[in-house]
């Protein structure tokens, strides 16, 4: 594992072999998944990506893609996060999916919801197709020297992280992140994945919030 320290915030990286990374995308080639793009064409088309193995649609599609070896690895690297941030609980993976991205395509700059740390794992090399991270430290506030007026300053910065086949890159999931446009012929192919905590989270002192995530694509469940 290899931590980044970007501005305030950790991200975390790992790496598989390139023959797992090549695997899972001849399965994903030669799987008929149900491709599907809310925004329309300029954005990367996705399928879900799960646990619970194939779902057959009347059209012959399948709408959940799985491959025990991978999932089991990011399932690894989740640990290792939660270990350095959680004590009593774990991550469990709660969402996954494939993404398609074509000659043209981009990704609107976006956070992932009902998620507390999320993945991003490159099937594809590729030379000019990056994951921009955009980092917003907390607002300071210092005293101006001549009219003694408060300044405010945000503090910008931005995180470009390649397309490297077999790397995967895990950070918390509030963090806004873009993909440029595709100006590459050859498809970029890339799995995301969103993790929840596993177990109590404390609310105070007299309130205790106990979450449990079951397979990819099932609700996360909230008791008090």
């Amino acid at each position: 594992m290899k931590t980044l320290e970007i501005s305030s915030y950790k991200f975390f990286e790992f790496e598989t072999s390139k023959e797992l990374a090549q695997n899972v995308l001849q399965d994903v080639l030669e799987t008929k998944l149900h491709w599907t793009s809310n925004a329309g064409p300029t954005h990367p088309n996705k399928e879900k990506f799960g646990q619970t193995g194939y779902k057959q649609l009347e059209d012959g599609s399948i709408t959940f893609y799985h491959h025990k070896e991978l999932f089991d690895y990011v399932q690894t690297c989740f640990d290792k996060v939660a270990e350095i941030y959680l004590h009593d609980s774990n991550l469990t993976i709660c969402d996954a999916w494939v993404t398609q991205t074509k000659f043209g395509q981009l990704s609107d700059l976006h956070v992932h919801k009902v998620s507390h740390f999320s993945g991003l794992y490159y099937l594809t090399d590729q030379q000019n197709s990056e994951t921009v991270f955009h980092l917003d430290d907390p607002v300071y506030e210092f005293l101006h020297p001549l009219y003694g007026s408060h300044v405010i300053k945000e503090n910008k910065m931005t995180y470009v992280s390649k397309a490297e086949q077999g790397k995967l890159l895990i950070w918390p999931s509030f963090i806004k992140h873009s993909v440029n446009i595709h100006r590459e012929k050859n498809v970029r192919y890339s799995l995301a994945f969103n993790s929840f905590i596993d177990g109590a989270i404390s609310l105070g002192k007299s309130r205790v919030l106990k979450t449990k995530t079951t397979t990819p694509g099932d609700n996360i469940t909230f008791n008090y």
